[in-house]
């Protein structure tokens, strides 16, 4: 008899599929992430050897505007800016594939949240706004309202009115942009004083971003005539004489 040493090598076939470490993901970033930024890791692994379990990913579903990508090493980062206002919600399939002959794979659910930042300003609806009010009326009463909009969300588009610091004449709720007078009006007196028959504000409108942001505009309050003063003949009495031939 003889012996003899036989090494048998067990050669490996591309039997196994690439495994995500969860069967579904879900992150969120600020909108300003910038471009190439990682902000997520996805993790897949492939119980074979070689290129067989070699993985690669990509986004296969879901980012038809070319939002995000994926590294070699399943980190995903932003492609391009993001824009909540836009866009604040992306639902992507990464697909994990190796690099066997055939190649397996295998695919997750990604959910983005893209968070809002305040990077949008408030804006008043009118580029200026005209009121009318009524002579005589009595303090407190109600001259117009301002709106104004802003397209974040939160605390970023929550707003707050104001007037000028040196403003006598009217008051606004800074809630709701409710505008009020603080006395009364005499429309005669008003033109006496100022040869114009309306007040000129600034109003500003401020949102409540951590920086915060703003809007200014004009109001004209016109103050509308009403019959309160009786017509006064320009001298008493009136004298004249007339010759008696006087035909």
């Amino acid at each position: 008899s003889s012996r003899h040493v036989v090494v048998v090598t067990v050669e490996d076939v591309n039997d196994h599929t690439p495994v995500f470490d969860h069967t579904s993901y879900e992150t969120s970033l600020l909108e300003s992430t910038p471009v190439n930024a990682r902000f997520f890791a996805l993790a897949a692994t492939d119980a074979d050897l070689g290129a067989n379990g070699l993985v690669q990913y990509a986004i296969t579903e879901g980012d038809a505007d070319g939002k995000f990508g994926v590294f070699p090493d399943g980190y995903l980062y932003v492609k391009s800016s993001l824009d909540r206002e836009n866009r604040d919600y992306y639902s992507l399939t990464v697909t994990a594939r190796d690099h066997g002959d055939p190649a397996r794979s295998s695919m997750v659910p990604v959910v983005v949240h893209v968070i809002d930042e305040n990077d949008n300003a408030p804006e008043f609806t009118n580029s200026t706004f005209t009121f009318q009010l009524r002579e005589n009326e009595p303090p407190d009463s109600f001259v117009g309202k301002l709106t104004a909009t802003d397209r974040d969300m939160g605390r970023n588009a929550e707003l707050t009115f104001s007037l000028a610091n040196a403003q006598k004449d009217f008051a606004i709720d800074p809630k709701n942009g409710f505008i009020k007078t603080l006395h009364v009006f005499d429309r005669e007196e008003l033109l006496q004083s100022t040869g114009q028959s309306y007040v000129t504000l600034e109003a500003t409108v401020t949102d409540n971003g951590v920086t915060r942001l703003s809007d200014k505009v004009k109001v004209n309050v016109y103050v509308t005539d009403e019959n309160d003063n009786a017509p006064k003949f320009l001298r008493t009495p009136y004298k004249v004489q007339i010759s008696e031939a006087s035909p």
